[in-house]
């Protein structure tokens, strides 16, 4: 398929999901936090940030309460649900943009982020190239990318490898099939999984068991959040997974530096664009 059409199949999917998903992004502190744990309020004071992938808008909406201003930007109609989900927000502009497209004067942002999004586009290292044009010399760049899993348990890689291979046969299902599906895949592994761990976790003679349960964070985030990423996972019809050196390898390629890079249900990792120097 030619990338432009699978950019607006990609679009259309998702801008599907957060029509049919979204929540009130007041409700999401933790998660915002948890994306963007490397930082402080005190860090955004006063910034020109760009989102690059805003979704729902759940970050746009928390990064408004801190940064100077807020530019969102997204392929499809889900910068619809970004708008309605920062309409009280002043210092957001909302921008209908390809990443591979930015309509952006180079090095313009002060802090760019794009969390689930780059590991979506046709080529992530050439969107990654783009995003840190638009940043400016000593601004910060944030993103988060699916991992590859490569030093998990062989149990766990076997099942993102049989995941993969049912993506397949989901991605080309009509949206409401789909989600009938993921709703089905969500109460399995809700029910085997993450009410088992909330209630076993507390008790040190069960702890170190459910320690190795996968959809831990969903004991937390309740299933709703895990209705919503099974639909994430089986929909998109693109997905590339990085191991932690290629994570550092997109960093280093754009010599950016003060690289930190943390697991987070993925990977999470920033960096900052070095100042110019004179001649």
């Amino acid at each position: 398929m030619h990338p432009s059409n699978l950019k607006k199949w990609t679009a259309d999917s998702f801008a599907y999901e957060w029509q049919r998903f979204r929540v009130p992004p007041q409700d999401m502190a933790d998660n915002f936090w948890g994306y963007f744990q490397f930082f402080s309020p005190e860090f955004f004071r006063g910034q020109r940030v760009l989102e690059a992938g805003s979704g729902m808008g759940r970050h746009t909406y928390f990064l408004a309460q801190f940064a100077g201003e807020v530019v969102a930007i997204d392929l499809g109609g889900a910068i619809r649900v970004t708008a309605a989900n920062t309409a009280t927000q002043r210092n957001v502009r909302l921008v209908q943009a390809d990443i591979d497209h930015l309509p952006f004067q180079p090095e313009s942002f002060d802090f760019i982020c794009s969390i689930g999004a780059l590991h979506h586009l046709p080529d992530p290292k050439a969107g990654f190239h783009r995003l840190v044009h638009c940043l400016r010399p000593g601004g910060t760049l944030h993103v988060y990318l699916y991992w590859a899993l490569e030093d998990a348990a062989a149990w766990k890689r076997s099942t993102l490898a049989l995941i993969t291979t049912l993506r397949r046969l989901t991605v080309p299902l009509p949206h409401p099939l789909l989600e009938r599906l993921a709703w089905l895949v969500a109460v399995v592994g809700y029910l085997s999984f993450a009410l088992p761990y909330r209630y076993l976790s507390p008790w040190p003679a069960t702890d170190r068991l459910v320690k190795q349960f996968p959809l831990q964070r969903y004991a937390k985030d309740g299933f709703r959040v895990c209705y919503n990423d099974q639909f994430d996972r089986l929909s998109a019809p693109l997905e590339h997974r990085f191991t932690r050196n290629h994570v550092l390898e997109l960093f280093a390629l754009e010599g950016l530096v003060d690289v930190h890079i943390q697991p987070h249900y993925g990977w999470l990792a920033c960096g900052r664009k070095p100042e110019k120097t004179g001649k």
